[in-house]
């Protein structure tokens, strides 16, 4: 149930298909058996229009980003899992939108009608969330369609 007495810190709407894409990416990074119960978290994060999904386990880190409609800055570490879980069961369809709403306890997810809460993993799991590694530049660019070409002649 959602807090009533939450503030919004940050408020995005994506199309629903981007965000299951982009958690798709983003879970390549969740621990499959984590050392310590913080890194089976991924962070949420809300910027400029832009949401970013992240995660780390000290050997593999992923992150994707997803255009969108909104405001912030905010944040919010939530479990991969309970996200993954909450995305999956959302509405399908070619223009569904999905709005996420985070609050300082919660992360809230509204799509067509329905809404799934995610507790946040509180603040001292996030003090405790590694730094995520910067990103390195963009080294070049190739079309998706010649890459997957490539793929297939070896």
């Amino acid at each position: 149930m959602t807090d009533t007495n939450a503030t919004p810190i940050a408020h995005i709407t994506v199309a629903r298909n981007d965000l299951a894409a982009a958690l798709t990416f983003a879970q390549l990074g969740l621990a499959k058996r984590p050392v310590a119960p913080v890194l089976a978290g991924m962070l949420v994060g809300v910027s400029s229009g832009t949401l970013e999904l992240a995660a780390f386990d000290y050997e593999i880190a992923a992150r994707a980003k997803v255009s969108g409609e909104g405001g912030g800055p905010g944040s919010i570490l939530v479990t991969g899992a309970e996200l993954a879980a909450a995305v999956k069961s959302l509405p399908k369809g070619k223009r569904v939108t999905a709005e996420l709403t985070i609050t300082a306890t919660e992360l809230v997810i509204t799509c067509d009608g329905t809404e799934s809460v995610i507790a946040g993993l509180g603040d001292e799991a996030a003090k405790e969330y590694p730094q995520l590694p910067h990103m390195p530049e963009l080294a070049g660019y190739i079309d998706g369609e010649i890459f997957a070409q490539i793929g297939r002649a070896h």
